[in-house]
């Protein structure tokens, strides 16, 4: 016998880690989606609530100045009677419980002695302490146009021991221009609109997310997916159809319980929890040249560049149907390789060193299930590092070897500011700031939100409702500072590229794989900001 909040077998959602107040009975709180896990506790206090105050004018001030004379009291009293750290507790509670009914700043973080509750759990800021991604795109180019597909995956393995798997599959079209070539060197640019459908499945346990993935994405299927348009989407199609066929065969044949459940897991695992849509407009441009050879020794030297601008909807599935995500991206790379070499008789040598750098910015809006927006996510990330590697190689007639090794280290710096919408004053700057647009198709939904462009002689009045925003960040944001090692998780760092070009015709096969591991997330709360930096609550 178990109760509502256990995971059962192949249920693949995270037991929520938060014990949630809220109106409904124990046994229904598992039922609570995702997002309703983070609100629904500030739901009893939301702007419709605030907003019927509102109207009441002189009264809604009379009753705020009742509220501060009893906080005041109240502090002395209960500071006289108990224990610090209670009185501490309790009236920043009493206080906060103030600011919700009241819409106002009654300077609760001043009045609570530092003892704070910490809302990482509450707006369930993620941990992630590892993710792996790997990509696979080809590509032809004739007189210039250029077409391609690519297969990707990802997997995100979380401080609490749950996990996703998200597998993509791409489709670009662009055009592709050579700048010039000639012995010493040759440069080329090209630019791309790509369009992505992703699939993301959630699990409670890690080890079945990776077993899931590599039963997904062995060689053989990474090759099928670059190659065939739209395949995920009909093998997710075969697997629900066998799923479903299996149900039917059990019912039929009388499958004992033990049986049944076990089939019904493997539903479940094959099962999306979201999906996800983007369009990316890309821009990349590289150059390479050969700087000459002195002797037995040569050397060479490559540079490129890219930049992207990416739109990206995710349709939440399931018991969050009704849910959704936007997330806009906005992204720039840039890396330089030189590559020396050294021959003498039989045995070779070569030392390659290469820099990288990267910044990329996003901001990600977060919609319930009336499709209102309950979190602003604004993100920056930037990456550094240097690499070398070489290889000694010999040969004698028909034998040769060769050996090699690489070192380096990178490191990626992600800040994430987390709003929360459900506060008045959040939303009024939200709303001053973008526009919201929702599309529903039965139960599920999407949801667009674009930032305002100024007009012209509109900027005063954008400057003005952009800072009023920046101020909300600065006064409310939840903000947290992640660290990442690059390439020391499961696969490390690789990239490869392939390609070949005659005359007006080419192609290219593009390999990509990158490992993150977390080291450290630290999290400060822009509304008790006296507690000053802490580890992030949801990575213990």
């Amino acid at each position: 016998m178990t109760d509502a909040t256990t995971p059962q077998a192949g249920d693949r959602r995270p037991t929520p880690c938060v014990a949630v107040t809220a109106t409904r009975p124990a046994q229904d709180r598992a039922q609570l989606s995702r997002l309703e896990r983070g609100v629904a506790v500030r739901r009893v206090s939301g702007p419709g609530r605030v907003g019927r105050l509102s109207e009441r004018g002189a009264a809604t001030v009379e009753a705020v100045g009742i509220m501060v004379v009893v906080v005041m009291l109240l502090t002395g009293v209960i500071a006289t009677i108990t224990p610090q750290p209670v009185a501490d507790a309790f009236l920043n509670a009493l206080c906060r419980a103030y600011e919700k009914v009241s819409g106002l700043d009654l300077g609760c973080a001043a009045a609570d002695g530092g003892e704070s509750e910490d809302r990482g759990e509450e707006l369930e800021i993620p941990c992630t302490t590892s993710e792996t991604t790997r990509s696979d795109k080809i590509h032809i180019v004739a007189f210039g146009v250029r077409a391609g597909e690519g297969g990707g995956d990802k997997i995100v393995i979380n401080a609490d021991g749950t996990a996703t798997v998200t597998l993509t599959q791409t489709g670009q079209v662009g055009v592709e221009a050579g700048v010039g070539s000639s012995a010493e060197g040759e440069a080329d640019a090209h630019a791309v609109a790509e369009g992505g459908l992703s699939y993301e499945y959630d699990f409670a346990n890690a080890q079945d997310a990776i077993d899931f993935l590599a039963d997904k994405r062995d060689v053989g299927d990474r090759v099928i997916d670059t190659s065939i348009p739209g395949v995920q989407t009909a093998k997710m199609g075969i697997d629900q159809a066998m799923a479903a066929a299996q149900a039917w065969i059990d019912e039929q044949t009388g499958a004992s319980d033990e049986t049944k459940a076990a089939h019904q897991a493997d539903r479940d695992n094959n099962t999306p929890d979201a999906v996800v849509v983007s369009l990316d407009i890309q821009g990349t441009a590289s150059a390479s040249a050969d700087l000459g050879a002195k002797g037995a020794a040569s050397a060479s030297a490559s540079a490129s560049a890219s930049a992207s601008v990416k739109g990206e909807s995710t349709i939440l599935l399931g018991d969050d149907a009704g849910e959704s995500e936007f997330t806009g991206t906005v992204q720039g790379d840039v890396s330089a390789e030189l590559e020396g070499k050294i021959s003498a008789g039989p045995i070779s040598a070569a030392l390659t060193g290469q820099a990288t750098a990267g910044a990329r910015g996003s901001y990600t809006v977060v919609f319930d299930a009336n499709g209102q927006p309950a979190q602003l996510v604004i993100t920056g990330e930037t990456t550094a590092g240097l690499k070398g590697g070489g290889n000694l190689g010999y040969e004698a007639g028909s034998s040769e070897s060769e050996l090699g090794g690489s070192v380096g280290a990178v490191t990626a710096s992600v800040t994430t500011w987390t709003l929360d919408l459900s506060d008045p004053a959040n939303k009024a700057a939200f709303d001053a700031n973008f526009t919201v647009a929702s599309v529903s198709v039965g139960q599920y939904a999407a949801s667009v939100a674009m930032p305002h462009v100024p007009l012209p002689g509109t900027e005063g009045q954008w400057v003005a409702n952009l800072a009023a925003l920046i101020g909300r960040f600065d006064a409310d944001a939840y903000e947290v500072k992640y660290t990442y090692d690059v390439g020391t998780g499961d696969g490390g760092v690789d990239g490869k590229d392939y390609s070949a070009k005659g005359g007006a015709f080419g192609g290219g096969l593009e390999l990509t794989q990158e490992g993150r591991t977390l080291v450290e997330a630290i999290a400060y709360d822009h509304r008790t900001s006296n507690k000053g930096w802490v580890p992030l609550v949801t990575c213990k």
